[in-house]
């Protein structure tokens, strides 16, 4: 037996919906036996294994982060040490994110923070793992 089709109105247009409890098939017992015609139902079961890291909210970095971080690289270019990062950046009157100043620690936190964190997005978070299907069995309920 195949799909059938029902109609439901929604308001003046119809749209056509799919029965979901159709059976796929139907087998016929003897009819010489003291059994009737039975029609059972055929359920293709099987389960779909999914694997992944990426399943809780990332928080992006705010653009003074953003900023922050990019003035720190700068300095770092022009052979500035923690120490006289913070200096610098205590000078022009940035605050950490807490409204504290800087000291060379908070500096080097920075720094070794989001190099962890761009190592998780890239190697952890981003990794794909191939997806996995069950065997495949077919059940007859009535």
């Amino acid at each position: 037996m195949g799909k059938k089709k029902a109609v439901k109105k929604v308001g003046n247009s119809e749209e056509n919906l799919i029965h979901c409890s159709v059976p796929i098939s139907h087998r016929r017992i003897n009819s010489s036996s003291d059994f009737a015609t039975d029609r059972l139902y055929q359920y293709l079961t099987f389960t779909l294994y999914c694997r992944s890291n990426n399943l809780t909210y990332q928080a992006p970095y705010s653009k003074r982060q953003f900023i922050v971080l990019g003035l720190i690289k700068e300095l770092q270019k022009q052979d500035f040490g923690y120490r006289r990062i913070a200096q610098k950046l205590n000078s022009w009157g940035i605050k950490t994110d807490r409204s504290n100043t800087f000291i060379p620690t908070s500096i080097y936190s920075i720094i070794k923070r989001y190099g962890q964190r761009t190592f998780r997005i890239e190697e952890t978070r981003n990794k794909k793992y191939p997806s996995t299907l069950s065997e495949m069995n077919i059940i007859f309920d009535e």
